[in-house]
């Protein structure tokens, strides 16, 4: 790993580990995705799939204060523009998702479904 311009690159070239694509890096990268689960709770109220761009320049307490309080496609927006002003060198974009809630029954827990909204947003 070689950093330039203030970011890691692989080979001094990839600035993203992917291994799809990019034959000459095969060696050095993967097509493994690297996973997180996090437990859902009554709490969670979006679920934001974001790329490093964002998360380099923005905690997640600054991404639910700016989702909260506006539809998520302007919110969407909104913290993909923030990503850009707060000096991101990388790719941003930006997927917002609400209306994920947990439904307790009888016989135990399930995940429903319903007024989901979806906010998109890309740049760079």
């Amino acid at each position: 790993v070689v950093k330039m311009v203030g970011v890691p690159r692989v080979n001094g070239v990839l600035a993203v580990s992917r291994g799809l694509g990019d034959f000459g890096l095969k060696e050095v990268t993967t097509a493994v995705p690297h996973v997180t689960t996090v437990p859902r709770c009554d709490s969670h109220r979006f679920l934001v799939l974001a790329s490093d761009g964002l998360w380099d320049v923005m905690e997640a307490r600054e991404v639910a204060d700016t989702l909260r309080g506006s539809s998520l496609k302007a919110g969407a927006r909104a913290i993909v523009d923030s990503a850009l002003s707060d000096g991101t060198n990388d790719n941003v974009g930006a997927i917002a998702v609400s209306g994920l809630h947990r439904q307790r029954e009888s016989r135990g827990t399930r995940d429903v479904v319903k007024n989901t909204e979806v906010g998109v947003n890309v740049a760079r």
